[in-house]
């Protein structure tokens, strides 16, 4: 047959010319990354998997700094059935922030703080003769309301205070004035 080309199967099915076998089952990839941007927790993983095999499972345990790991999204499926990606997602964890108020006064011992979230309201004590001038950790580090709790652990903070200073003004009125 001029011009015709025809091509017989001499080797069989799942065999090619170098004698090397042919997947011809269809492969998917399984992901499984840290859902962080700009931060890289764990290196993602990948895994090839036939559709309905069984999803491969994350090998060890998502861990990150202030937070607990809460499961994937989406949820694992029990069997592959397609490309997928799955995201870690996370919780942040919430602290005891235990006050020193020295010599101050405030009704607030402690309070709870959550994770990467601004430090809003504080509390101000008070002490006669003195001005409150914010708080500080035992490192010196200065914490205020805009402060993004960054700390993986509760914390202790120490009350700084300013002397107060007066002035006195004496009239006497006409008369002397005798300081002793």
């Amino acid at each position: 047959m001029e011009g015709n080309t025809v091509i017989v199967d001499i080797l069989g099915d799942g065999i090619d010319m170098n004698g090397l076998a042919i997947d011809s089952v269809a492969k998917f990839k399984v992901t499984y990354t840290d859902g962080v941007d700009g931060v890289e927790l764990f290196r993602d993983q990948f895994y090839f998997a036939a559709e309905g095999a069984e999803t491969p499972a994350f090998i060890g345990t998502p861990v990150r700094d202030g937070y607990t790991f809460a499961g994937w999204k989406p949820v694992v499926e029990q069997s592959v059935s397609g490309d997928v990606v799955y995201e870690a997602t996370w919780t942040a964890n919430t602290y005891t922030v235990t006050f020193d108020v020295s010599g101050g006064q405030m009704d607030e011992k402690s309070m709870e703080f959550t994770f990467d979230q601004p430090m809003t309201q504080l509390p101000v004590p008070v002490r006669p003769g003195y001005t409150f001038a914010g708080w500080i950790d035992r490192m010196g580090n200065v914490y205020t309301n805009e402060t993004i709790y960054q700390v993986a652990d509760d914390l202790f903070l120490i009350a700084v205070w300013n002397v107060n200073t007066y002035t006195i003004t004496l009239d006497a009125n006409g008369g002397e004035l005798s300081i002793l």
